[in-house]
């Protein structure tokens, strides 16, 4: 597979808004709904305003707007300045916002909201909902259009310390990932799509995608509000599992349902096996697109299609059999944690800290976990997703996570950790899991907390598990 040269994220998406000029591309049932044409002016009066406020190419601009159409203006108007976008949730605490200026020295924010309130007074505030549309707004500059290596989009992420750690992508991975989404979902022109979560990170970027495909995109500007009404007539939906496990509950019994060859995208978290199954017996064709790690963003998870050897230079570690360590190399990569791979040169071969197979043909890569997620356990590897996993089928109604408690004088012990239940819960999954898992893989005790602790990506800290907490066990 070979991709056409000079791709960059704002003309990707503004050359198809643009022969969409009479259209309505962008809809929030609460709020406007814009033209192809009035997208346009808007990305213009952004850019304008971002040009007034000194950003200058190469400069950093955060995103923390609640979902509302200047999100999308933003995300293309900085693109357009050859700036780079800084994604953070909305929802950021002053410290959280303190900590992620400081890592990354924004030029100036776009800000919708309390979120203006929380920010360190030495960044250049622009709101969103005052921006003016712009008398006419031209594509980027043609200066511009060869640097498609410039990085495009850094989207903070937690991987699994908790700490945020910033992902650089590239004009031309930012383009060819959604290109590659756009394909896996069959999104086209006059598709229907409904985005019902934050405009945050994935939001924007299955919103750009959608946007780029041809697709009219519908915003819930509170995605809570979701109701299965919402989805008839529409083509696909994008939505959180919490939000489709409502919508199960919701679902007519009688033959005739409104899922009915809908396109139903889960992400941000797992989707539960019994959710799936009901969606599909409904009509839906699903696809799971949450993974581990963002490493998944840079390896293609999508039988024929080239992207994760040809564009995204990832590759599997030689030697292995079965899940192997995969390594990565070139323009898109941890900043500040993956520094050896700038240096002058020949790029540098890193580890992603991720293990993955090799799809048919060597055309793409799926995560398979954590290197740091295995532990040996008498003799044998156990994945502690893989228990995770097992241990969910079990009873879809429970939150669970297993870590490997470790002590100095004796060998590692499964713990999992199981929130929304109740102690006669953890009887029954002990007895369950000792008629379906193997030995090796029973956790050798069950531990019932309140909930599950989270970081600000809605990500389990497992190291916070293993700290003292109210809680009732249950062990042989």
């Amino acid at each position: 597979m070979t991709a056409p040269a000079g791709l960059r994220l704002d003309t990707y998406v503004l050359g198809q808004v643009v022969r969409r000029a009479n259209d309505v591309v962008l809809h929030f049932p609460e709020g406007p709904q814009l033209t192809g044409a009035e997208l346009l002016r808007l990305t213009g009066g952004y850019a304008r305003r971002l040009t007034e406020a000194g950003v200058e190419p190469g400069d950093r601009v955060v995103v923390a707007v609640p979902n509302h159409p200047d999100v999308v203006a933003s995300w293309l108007a900085i693109s357009a300045l050859d700036a780079v976008v800084v994604s953070v949730p909305s929802v950021a605490t002053s410290a959280e916002l303190a900590e992620y200026c400081h890592l990354l020295d924004p030029k100036a924010a776009v800000v919708g909201g309390a979120v203006a309130e929380r920010f360190p007074p030495k960044i250049t505030l622009v709101a969103a909902g005052t921006v003016e549309l712009a008398d006419s707004f031209a594509l980027a500059p043609s200066r511009f259009l060869e640097r498609e290596l410039d990085t495009c989009v850094i989207r903070l992420s937690s991987g699994t310390t908790g700490a945020p750690r910033p992902l650089s992508l590239s004009h031309r991975s930012m383009v060819l990932t959604l290109m590659g989404e756009a394909l896996e979902l069959g999104a086209r022109a006059g598709a229907r799509a409904l985005i019902a979560m934050p405009m945050q990170g994935a939001g924007a970027w299955f919103a750009l995608a959608l946007l780029a495909a041809g697709a009219e995109v519908t915003v819930l500007s509170r995605p809570s509000s979701l109701v299965l009404a919402d989805v008839v007539g529409m083509s696909h939906l994008v939505a959180v599992p919490e939000l489709l496990r409502r919508l199960v509950g919701e679902l007519p019994t009688s033959e005739l349902s409104p899922l009915t060859g809908l396109v139903v995208v889960a992400t941000t978290s797992a989707l539960d096996n019994d959710d799936r199954d009901a969606l599909e017996q409904r009509g839906a064709l699903v696809f799971d697109l949450y993974g581990s790690t963002e490493t998944e963003l840079l390896a293609s998870r999508r039988p024929g299609e080239s992207t994760a050897s040809a564009f995204f230079n990832a590759e599997i570690d030689a030697g292995y059999e079965g899940p192997a360590p995969i390594r990565k190399r070139g323009p898109d990569i941890y900043m500040g944690v993956w520094p050896a791979a700038h240096t002058s040169g020949e790029p540098t071969w890193v580890s992603t800290g991720d293990e993955g197979t090799t799809l048919a043909a060597g055309v793409g890569l799926t995560v398979a976990g954590r290197v740091d997620d295995v532990v040996v356990i008498r003799g044998n590897n156990v994945r502690l997703a893989e228990v995770e996993r097992a241990l969910r089928t079990l009873d879809t109604r429970l939150e669970i996570a297993v870590v490997a408690e470790r002590t100095e004088s004796a060998a590692p012990r499964l713990v999992a950790y199981v929130a929304g239940g109740r102690p006669d819960d953890l009887d029954r999954l002990r007895s369950l899991s000792a008629e379906q898992l193997s030995p090796y893989k029973q956790p050798d005790e069950f531990v019932l907390i309140a909930r599950l602790p989270r970081n600000q990506f809605g990500k389990v800290e497992r190291r916070r598990l293993t700290s003292p907490h109210e809680s009732f066990r249950s062990s042989e």
